[in-house]
């Protein structure tokens, strides 16, 4: 069996605090129980003038919060994705990370159901090139 992991791209501000919490009592629970874990990564960085890592930038975990020290902007979700499956991949031995949106509803059993029928594994990249 695979291990999977979802990565939702999160971020500090309070406007998005709704969105958190709606996810947690719906479709995280849903994956919890499935025994899939839900990672939400933020960057630590209010100022935009802060240097830019070329590399992975640190991070800590706290719980399923991942924090990056990174500007907490859409300029560095890059910088935020890629602490994140640094994490899942090494630390977290995971095979197969679902990479999301705060805005995005996940449905478990049609999640599940692709999974099996594209026959996803780890070695499995599914998205934009």
């Amino acid at each position: 069996m695979i291990k999977i992991s979802v990565l939702v791209l999160s971020c500090s501000h309070a406007d998005y605090s709704a969105f958190k919490a709606a996810q947690a009592k719906s479709w995280v629970n849903d994956f919890s129980s499935a025994g899939i874990s839900v990672y939400f990564v933020e960057g630590l960085l209010k100022d935009s003038s802060k240097p830019q890592f070329t590399h992975i930038p640190p991070y800590s975990i706290d719980g399923n919060l991942i924090s990056v020290e990174c500007d907490d902007t859409l300029n560095d979700s890059f910088r935020k994705t890629l602490a994140g499956m640094d994490f899942l991949f090494n630390s977290n031995n995971c095979d197969v990370v679902l990479r999301t949106n705060l805005s995005s509803f996940l449905d478990i059993s049609k999640f599940l159901q692709y999974i099996k029928v594209h026959n996803v594994n780890s070695t499995t990249y599914i998205g934009v090139i």
